[in-house]
């Protein structure tokens, strides 16, 4: 199954993560999931493999410290709204056709209600990434902050039995970088 265009990758997550405070205060989050992206023709390669991302910060929108770095007085678009924390699991899309696109910093948006969470990020070139999760996060929070990404391509196929290699069109992967080699 392909995505005519080209915009699409699925995976399965899992989100540890806390909010407190009203304007300052602190949030954090750790995340892991994975699933596979997808290219824009039946040619195209499919990836296969996961990420990890985690960000958080202490301040708010006057002065924040984040896990990436501090933030000066009014160059930070960070902020932390009313009170959350616990554990979720859910599905996270992206318009990523490559696992390694999803790798690098981004700005992370949470919404937690209850039960329920919506957390959203895009990066500067232009990744998304949309997550929705159910699990025990009681009462309700909003926090942004940035976030560290990191991925493994464990396999990536060609999408066509004709594939250079000799195993089906599946390359290899170096887990560290998650660049794939042929």
């Amino acid at each position: 199954m392909k995505d005519p265009d080209g915009l699409w990758g699925v995976f399965i997550s899992g989100n540890v993560g806390g909010d407190a405070g009203l304007a300052e205060g602190f949030s954090g989050s750790l995340s892991s999931g994975f699933g596979f992206t997808a290219g824009n023709s039946f040619s195209s390669r499919v990836d296969a493999g996961g990420f990890s991302s985690y960000g958080g910060l202490i301040g708010g929108p006057f002065q924040s410290t984040t896990v990436l770095g501090t933030n000066g007085i009014n160059s930070s678009p960070y902020y932390v709204f009313g009170l959350a924390g616990g554990v979720s699991g859910g599905l996270t899309f992206t318009n990523a056709t490559r696992i390694s696109q999803l790798a690098g910093v981004s700005t992370s948006y949470n919404v937690n209600i209850g039960i329920g969470s919506v957390n959203w990020s895009r990066s500067s070139d232009g990744i998304w990434t949309v997550s929705l999760s159910v699990g025990a996060k009681p009462v309700v929070s909003f926090s942004s902050y940035p976030t560290a990404t990191l991925t493994s391509t464990a396999q990536s196929s060609g999408g066509s039995s004709s594939g250079s290699s000799n195993n089906g069109g599946w390359g290899s992967t170096h887990s560290a970088c998650g660049a794939l080699c042929n």
